[in-house]
């Protein structure tokens, strides 16, 4: 069911209600040092209770240079802040049939760029719970896009990866968080109806950037998998097959993953339990030999 607070906007109780809750203090937000070159953030929204898969979310979050989890509860010992006053369970709706949930993640980008330990790093990476992440691709990919063409990729620009911003992962730059603290208020807020057009947070995120003014800078290679794996394809990937080939349920065309290529990726999506997250990063890790 979605919240009660669907039809009203933001009022002047809920914002003082979210700056009671106080800035993330820097040993809650950082793993390593959140000024460094291509220092990277993650973060996600998380239910309550937490889905199935936040432990191994967590884990791959804790090899990013810092992280939080967003959500309705707080829970320090796993990084979780509670800044969403509302019921964490949304409707889902739209031409995606996906969940309307920019309510919830306009409360996080809000208080991601006014939190001065967070505004620190370069980059921000937002990642769904059932998607697989491998951060030190991710850096990999980031830096060897910036010796290619070092003033283009420069972070303290206002730069994000897609046109449109893929969901699963969403990737901008500290520039673009910059201009969303500055601006949002007058382009993104005013014209963007959150309630009832720009429901999903990626289209918004999306246009709203896109009004602040963005560059995709997304590398021209593929650098994430987006598809869904049967089962049987999971079970051999379990027994240690590569590549794996099927029939791929929404395309009807015969797919193929093998394992050197996939490993060029830095995000996997969608993977809904742990034991499907389980198979996938084990295959990807396992010797290839």
């Amino acid at each position: 069911s979605s919240s009660s607070s669907s039809s009203s906007s933001y009022t002047e109780q809920q914002q003082d209600q979210e700056e009671e809750e106080g800035l993330a203090t820097k040993e809650m937000v950082v793993n390593a040092n959140s000024g460094g070159k291509d220092s990277l953030f993650c973060y996600a929204v998380v239910m309550n209770p937490p889905e199935p898969t936040f432990e191994l979310v967590e884990a791959s979050l804790k090899r990013c240079d810092g992280y939080l989890f967003f959500s309705n509860f707080s829970d320090p010992s796993h990084r979780v802040k509670g800044i969403i006053h509302d019921e964490m369970k949304v409707q889902y709706g739209g031409l995606w049939g996906s969940a309307l949930n920019t309510k919830h993640f306009y409360k996080v980008w809000k208080f991601m760029a006014n939190d001065p330990e967070i505004a620190k790093f370069k980059w921000f990476a937002k990642i769904d719970l059932d998607t697989v992440l491998i951060p030190e691709r991710l850096q990999a990919l980031i830096a060897k896009n910036r010796d290619e063409n070092p003033s283009f990729h420069d972070p303290s620009r206002s730069i994000a990866w897609g046109a449109p911003i893929p969901g699963p992962i969403e990737l901008f730059s500290q520039g673009a968080l910059l201009k969303f603290k500055e601006r949002h208020e007058a382009i993104c807020h005013e014209k963007l109806d959150i309630y009832n057009v720009w429901q999903q947070e990626d289209m918004y995120i999306y246009k709203c950037l896109e009004g602040l003014g963005y560059d995709n800078t997304e590398p021209p290679r593929p650098w994430r998998f987006d598809g869904h794996v049967p089962h049987p394809v999971l079970e051999m990937m379990e027994m240690g097959k590569d590549p794996v080939c099927y029939l791929d349920p929404e395309s009807r065309e015969q797919r193929c993953l093998e394992r050197a290529k996939m490993r060029e990726y830095a995000a996997f999506h969608p993977f809904k339990t742990p034991e499907d997250m389980r198979k996938v990063q084990k295959w990807l890790l396992a010797d290839s030999n």
